[in-house]
C-alpha cells in the first residue's frame, strides 16, 4: 500500500517548493538503494484525472540524492522542478511509481494531494 503524503501548499506562478522522499528498509536507517530504478511522478487535477498537468522523471523534475558517496547508494528522491507552477489554483493529486529491474516490478510508493493557491502578485 502506498504511503500518503500531502505536499505542502504551493502558489500558482511560484517555483515549486522542494520536497524529498526518503526510502529506507523496514523502518530502519538502512537505505533502500533505488538508484538503478526508474521513478515517475504524475500530477493531475483532482477534478479531471484524465490529463496530467506534470509528469516528472529523473532529469526532468526528479533527482536522486546520493546518500553514500562511497558506494553510490541513493535512498532519497527529490522533486527538483525549476519551472513556475502554471496549473491554476485548485487541488491536485499525485502518485510516485518506481520501476525496478531484475526482476521487473512496478510499485506505487507514495500518493497524496497538492493544494495550489491563487497568486495575488502577478
Amino acid at each position: 500500500m502506498a504511503a500518503i503524503f500531502n505536499i505542502p501548499d504551493q502558489y500558482n506562478g511560484d517555483s515549486f517548493e522542494e520536497v524529498t522522499f526518503n526510502f529506507f528498509i523496514n523502518d530502519t536507517n538502512t537505505v533502500n538503494d533505488l538508484s538503478g530504478s526508474t521513478p515517475r511522478l504524475q500530477i493531475k487535477n483532482k477534478k479531471d484525472l484524465s490529463t496530467a498537468v506534470e509528469t516528472l522523471t529523473i532529469g526532468s523534475g526528479l533527482e536522486w540524492v546520493d546518500t553514500d558517496t562511497q558506494d553510490g547508494d541513493s535512498g532519497i528522491l527529490k522533486i527538483s522542478m525549476t519551472d513556475a507552477i502554471d496549473w491554476g489554483a485548485g487541488t491536485f493529486v499525485y502518485d510516485l511509481q518506481i520501476t525496478t529491474t531484475n526482476p521487473t516490478k512496478v510499485k506505487t510508493y507514495v500518493k497524496g494531494e497538492i493544494k495550489v493557491l491563487s497568486e495575488i502578485t502577478t
